[in-house]
């Protein structure tokens, strides 16, 4: 005999909109059988507007019964569910149009094509005909089945399976989209799409529930997330957050470029317990750092690193480098100036060392230019100067030896711009500076350099 459900006195839907809530999970339990275990006992949660909130948990921890109660086809033993205010058990016929579902397993009807899925979905809920097909073929494009419209399902794979039953729960532009454990048995590839779909309806406001039983890929996707075990929530919390409640596992990675195990050079730092690498690939290699996060940013970022490793190492310019970046956004020019000038020592050896190599000099001339650079930042016009003209003295060579050389050619304008404004700023004039061989507005191209082109200035 079934226990007739229980539910709290009601509340007006528009106190519940006001909330913020698009869905609200109160109390919430389900028996099967009187003398059944609960299936799920006793859940409560908010899932806020233009949110992917994660239920994360293993089978048989409840989450299929509580997206079937939310999803109005499974009737609740107590509790109440609300999805933008309407109780789901009260006015079941008014949640439905507020809600859309993706199943972990296909549903399409493959007697029809892929736009004939979409379009019938839609008019389903009353869209007319003119605004189905427009809106049928942006979700397909949307979702990379342009061109497949007209493709029977039967002929899709399994990833474009799941992204169609996706763009077809769009079709109706629900509030609430829930999606079932979306990327079981797919291929690696489908899965990383099936990501950036969800994050880009994140980013378009849409408001998900994510059930799925993969810890990454609640971490990758979750702004929150619910962890159930035997029909309970055992934690809530952003991934951060529950990162936190595992003892001396939180820290952070980084991805070194390197042509051996980068390990030894994060020995030692400042707040970590310890280090773990590897493998390497392509001459990548991810970088665990446990202990606490925010002294070993600090750390990793701002100093402790490339200083461990000797400038003859070589792969110091590409790690320094990524040093300078961080410097920079910091604001610590005095530091970024400090660490620039090492980078200049290493790249006028090598320069020195091979007269003829073009991109050793090449990454010479840049150097110079980019202290220059940071030497105007620091209110210093002479020596910017100074570092500007043997900047230039390097790059005219480049040039002559290479007329037809577009990079070489660039540079020089480049560094004769700076010059000029240099001189606009000292004299208001720029009579004085050099005359370049062309006018453009072209900067340096320091796409070739061994350092790392995003941290010129």
């Amino acid at each position: 005999m079934s226990t007739a459900p229980t539910t709290p006195p009601a509340i007006g839907v528009e106190e519940e909109r006001a909330a913020g809530d698009v869905l609200r999970v109160e109390g919430l339990r389900k028996r099967y059988r009187s003398d059944g275990p609960e299936a799920v006992a006793g859940v409560d949660f908010a899932v806020h507007a233009a949110e992917v909130f994660g239920l994360l948990g293993p089978n048989g921890a409840g989450k299929t019964t509580t997206i079937g109660v939310i999803t109005t086809r499974v009737r609740p033993t107590a509790g109440r569910v609300l999805v933008d205010g309407i109780d789901v058990v009260r006015d079941p016929v008014a949640v439905k149009p507020r809600i859309a579902v993706v199943p972990q397993r296909s549903n399409l009807d493959r007697t029809l094509n892929a736009l004939e899925n979409l379009t019938f979905h839609a008019a389903y809920f009353g869209t007319g005909r003119r605004e189905r097909r427009a809106r049928a073929l942006e979700l397909m494009e949307r979702f990379g089945l342009a061109g497949r419209e007209k493709d029977k399902v039967n002929n899709y794979s399994g990833g474009m399976a799941q992204r169609l039953m996706l763009a077809r729960a769009l079709m109706h532009r629900p509030r609430l989209l829930v999606l079932d454990e979306p990327t079981t048995g797919l291929d690696p590839q489908s899965r990383l799409f099936l990501w950036g779909a969800i994050e880009d309806l994140r980013s378009r406001g849409t408001t998900v529930l994510l059930t799925t039983h993969d810890m990454l890929e609640a971490d990758r996707l979750c702004d929150r997330i619910a962890i159930m075990d035997r029909g309970r929530i055992i934690a809530l919390d952003t991934p951060r957050g529950l990162r936190r409640l595992l003892p001396a596992e939180h820290g952070l990675e980084v991805v070194v470029e390197a042509s051996e195990d980068p390990s030894a050079a994060f020995a030692g730092l400042e707040g970590g317990e310890r280090v773990t690498a590897g493998p390497g690939r392509e001459g990548r290699w991810p970088v665990r750092l446990y202990g606490e996060e925010g002294e070993l940013a600090a750390a990793a970022l701002l100093g402790q690193v490339v200083p461990a490793i000797p400038t003859t190492h070589p792969d110091y310019l590409p790690i320094a480098d990524r040093e300078l970046n961080a410097l920079l956004r910091s604001g610590n020019l005095a530091a970024a100036t400090s660490r620039l000038r090492a980078m200049l020592q290493v790249t006028r050896t090598r320069a020195e060392a091979d007269p003829g190599n073009a991109s050793a000099q090449r990454d010479l001339s840049i150097s110079y230019n980019r202290l220059g650079d940071l030497a105007v930042a620091a209110g210093d016009s002479e020596q910017a100067g100074r570092y500007h003209r043997d900047a230039l003295a390097i790059a005219k060579r480049l040039a002559e030896a290479d007329p037809g050389n577009a990079a070489a050619q660039r540079d020089l304008r480049s560094t004769y711009e700076r010059l000029e404004s240099l001189t606009d700023v000292r004299s208001g004039t720029s009579e004085s500076s050099p005359t370049p061989p062309g006018r453009g507005t072209a900067t340096a191209d320091t796409s070739d350099q061994g350092q790392d082109k995003g941290s010129s200035l």
